[in-house]
């Protein structure tokens, strides 16, 4: 009994797909509903934030609640506040996602690549001390299908992933394994 996990797996990942899709249309709908009708937005925003503020003092007052993180909330929705009255200009917003929100996680992102040499990597012998006996093996005999040495962790896994697929495939008869590579 294995195609009933792998369909469960595939309605898995087909509902989340279909819940991803719905969230995007509700928030592509609500955007469309705010661009018509900003005044009343404004008004539903600006009570949306005294009703939060309300509720921040009455847990403090109520279910204590601490002094330092409640100040920060009640402040923060001042801020915003002050943003639903005067609304900034699409290049003010831009700016300040670009600058003070996505810049370091895709500077981050970007520099993953750059010292691959540095991460532990598999074949990195020289990094941890250890020593690989090659005594009577020539270099070919290590890699093997002229591999390079030096691989990184998450090619590694996704090679390990990949041959653990095709040797499952070829035990279950999915496809057969082609005997005119290995010589």
């Amino acid at each position: 009994m294995w195609i009933l996990p792998l369909v469960g797996y595939l309605g898995v990942i087909v509902g989340f797909s279909f819940l991803t899709l719905a969230i995007a249309s509700g928030l592509y709908y609500l955007s469309e509903l705010v661009e018509e009708h900003t005044v009343l937005a404004r008004r539903l925003l600006t009570r949306l934030i005294y009703s939060i503020v309300f509720i921040q003092i009455l847990l403090f007052l109520f279910d204590r609640f601490p002094l330092s993180l409640s100040v920060l909330s009640i402040g923060s929705h001042m801020v915003y506040a002050t943003n639903v009255d005067d609304m900034p200009t699409f290049t003010e917003v831009a700016s300040y996602f670009g600058l003070c929100v996505w810049l370091v996680p895709f500077a981050l992102f970007v520099s993953l690549s750059a010292g691959e040499n540095v991460l532990p990597s598999m074949g990195s012998e020289y990094v941890t001390g250890e020593r690989i006996s090659t005594v009577g093996v020539s270099s070919t005999a290590l890699l093997p299908e002229g591999r390079n040495k030096n691989k990184g962790m998450a090619k590694a896994l996704v090679d390990g992933v990949r041959d653990w697929v095709k040797e499952n495939g070829e035990l279950m008869g999915f496809w057969r394994e082609d005997r005119s590579k290995r010589f």
